[in-house]
């Protein structure tokens, strides 16, 4: 993911999301939450057990180079909460145009 930049992030669950009262998406970076992303969320949308986030200019700006750890937490029409014990998802992060892994 390039900082500055408007990327989408697809990710899959277990289940129908349209079951999810709830669900929230967080961004962190050296063990710090950076972003949460809703579900209500203008530019998150669900399709069956699809997830698709686009992050905006100004949300990449908050990220610095590194690994990003994306992780969710999830709560059902009966009050029932899980999260992800370990990371969906890590994502390197560059600047100027260039992934820090080229």
């Amino acid at each position: 993911m390039i900082i500055g930049t408007t990327p989408a992030h697809t990710f899959t669950y277990p289940f129908d999301l349209g079951l999810a009262a709830d669900l929230e998406v967080y961004y962190s970076q050296n063990n710090t939450v950076v972003l949460t992303k809703k579900l209500t969320d203008s530019n998150v949308s669900h399709s069956g057990r699809v997830l698709t986030i686009t992050l905006t200019q100004a949300e990449t700006f908050l990220l610095t180079p590194g690994m990003v750890l994306i992780t969710s937490r999830v709560r059902d029409n009966g009050g029932m909460v899980s999260g992800t014990e370990v990371p969906i998802s890590e994502i390197a992060v560059g600047v100027d145009g260039r992934d820090i892994l080229s």
